[in-house]
């Protein structure tokens, strides 16, 4: 599973010494050819039709091109050999092929180490700093930031989402908790949650009663290695009264036998009360690849759990996008409601220049010094003065826009003192639903409208979603993006720069390293390649969304 911001990097156990290694020796492969020379008009696919012309009816298991040589893997060492004996001395274009047995390359083997190995925790995995004061954790992430990080409000028993992985421990025994082990090295198993103080105790009884039912259903956890197996994963969303269960397995050959597990598990949501905890929303996920159409079958309770931050009210669907730390969210939502012109900073003090080197952007780009403007620690919204707020009105473009919850708390906060409109995107048909039912709820249904869809498509059109009264032209767009952990699509990013009237881009990171490649593309001088004006940075303001781990959100302001 991926554990998202709880942090494992999948590793449960390591050795206290270092391991030794040997190189294995070299010989010929015996359903493996080298290929030289490859004539240097041959790409790929043309070297691929190639070989199949000369080859019919001989399966390549694969094909490994380089300039000027090539090797080609075999399901038998007959097909190797009948290669061999039909392309070596093949003339083609005047250019001369062989083809033989190719060298075994060198492996290092792992010798295994004979001292004792030591088991990592699940709080030892999962929460790295679970052991330093909050003080010292904010210290911490402040030296990678170089800038205050407005804390959380909440730091233990924080997560209003797990997502549990159900398989077995070191000893054997079926277990709900987090993976452990390295996969490279066929060490795969499952951690108990025991010691870990960021998830809540009800959610604690929930994973607890959860081992229970799937240990007495007598049926098998899924194994990566061999594929097979039932039980894959327990998701628990909760928001103070509302608790959403979705249990995610293997597909079963026998539908009478997975109907019955799933009234089972229905059933046992009436014991839930007597183990101390509530559930208010039942999922079942039948699921074979993590690449199949995700299709959630509600079997028991109310179909959505709801959440209230900032005096607005959201409904969540087991797939829409939530922040898994609500509380923070607050603090996370307010930042980014003044850097996108709720308050002001007026305050000389608050400019520095920072050097952003293209070694830790690692990207070679001449425009890696940059300049910004440093937000004030105080989470609270300031109202602007009068000569400030003017009459200009404003559309927010919230891109990747999840339950509307950023968009929707901007709207409400600036449609106090000017005209404001927001359009959000996403691609979740799910949660652009729960979007609208919540602008709705929230009493600004004809201040909002989401499309579900790329954002790149959404920009070429954007002026026909908007009311007659907004002309784009005239109006500051302001634009928000808060991409998944691995950034967005370069189209995006060249949508946004194309789009002239959007002087102004919110950019949200639950992981800066990985979003640096999109926001230095923000920021690229204009190439052929990266048309429209590039933006300069302004401000980043950290945000501690996950106490106890190492990760950070960034709230980077961008202008031009």
């Amino acid at each position: 599973m991926d554990l998202g911001d709880l942090e494992t990097n999948g590793n449960a156990k390591e050795t206290e010494c270092l391991e030794s290694h040997a190189e294995t020796e070299t010989g010929l492969d015996s359903d493996r050819i080298h290929i030289s020379p490859v004539p240097k008009f041959f790409g790929f696919k043309q070297f691929k039709k190639f070989l199949k012309k000369h080859l019919p009816g001989i399966d390549l298991r694969k094909i490994r091109q380089m300039k000027f040589d090539a090797y080609v893997s075999f399901n038998s060492s007959e097909d190797a050999q009948t290669a061999i004996s039909k392309l070596n001395g093949l003339e083609v274009r005047k250019v001369v092929l062989s083809a033989k047995l190719a060298q075994t390359e060198k492996r290092k083997v792992r010798i295994a180490s004979t001292l004792p190995i030591k088991h990592k925790t699940a709080k030892e995995s999962v929460t790295k700093f679970a052991d330093l004061s909050y003080r010292e954790q904010l210290l911490q992430k402040e030296k990678t930031s170089h800038r205050y990080t407005r804390p959380s409000p909440k730091v233990r028993a924080y997560r209003n989402k797990c997502e549990f992985t159900i398989g077995r421990t070191q000893e054997g025994e079926m277990c709900v908790g987090f993976v452990g082990g390295r996969f490279s090295q066929n060490e795969h198993h499952v951690i108990p949650i025991d010691g870990l103080d960021n998830i809540t105790d009800s959610m604690k009884r929930i994973v607890e009663a959860v081992t229970k039912f799937v240990q007495d259903s007598g049926l098998p956890a899924f194994d990566e290695t061999t594929r097979c197996g039932v039980w894959k994963m327990l998701t628990v969303r909760e928001f103070g009264a509302d608790v959403m269960l979705i249990l995610t397995v293997n597909p079963l050959e026998n539908l009478e036998e997975e109907k019955k597990l799933k009234e089972g598990f229905c059933t046992s949501r009436s014991t839930f009360l007597d183990d101390g905890f509530r559930v208010t929303s039942i999922y079942w996920h039948s699921v074979a690849n993590c690449s199949d159409k995700v299709d959630y079958e509600h079997i028991g309770g109310a179909p959505y759990i709801y959440e209230t931050l900032l005096d607005c009210r959201f409904r969540v669907s087991p797939s829409a996008f939530f922040q898994t730390n609500s509380q923070a969210a607050s603090v996370l939502y307010t930042t980014i409601g003044e850097s996108c012109g709720l308050s002001l900073c007026n305050d000389s003090r608050c400019s520095e220049t920072v050097e952003i080197s293209t070694k830790r952007a690692k990207l070679d780009v001449s425009c890696a010094n940059l300049s910004f403007q440093d937000t004030t620690p105080d989470i609270n919204l300031k109202s602007c003065g009068s000569e400030d707020c003017g009459q200009t009105p404003t559309v927010i473009l919230d891109i990747c826009c999840g339950t509307g919850t950023v968009g929707q708390f901007i709207v409400k906060e600036f449609k106090k003192r000017k005209r404001v409109y927001c359009i959000g995107v996403d691609i979740v048909d799910s949660a652009i639903a729960d979007a609208k039912e919540n602008a709705k709820v929230n009493g600004i249904r004809d201040m909002c409208c989401y499309l579900a869809g790329k954002a790149e498509d959404v920009f070429q059109s954007l002026r026909f979603n908007v009311p007659p009264e907004f002309d784009l032209q005239k109006s500051d767009i302001v634009g928000v993006l808060d991409p998944p952990r691995c950034g967005v699509h370069e189209k995006v990013i060249l949508g946004c720069r194309m789009m002239e009237t959007l002087r102004h881009l919110v950019f949200v990171s639950c992981d800066p390293a990985a979003a640096m490649k999109n926001i230095v593309d923000l920021c690229r001088p204009t190439s052929k390649k990266y048309a429209g004006q590039p933006f300069m940075l302004s401000t980043i303001q950290p945000v501690d969304m996950f106490p106890q781990t190492p990760h950070i959100e960034w709230v980077v302001t961008l202008e031009r």
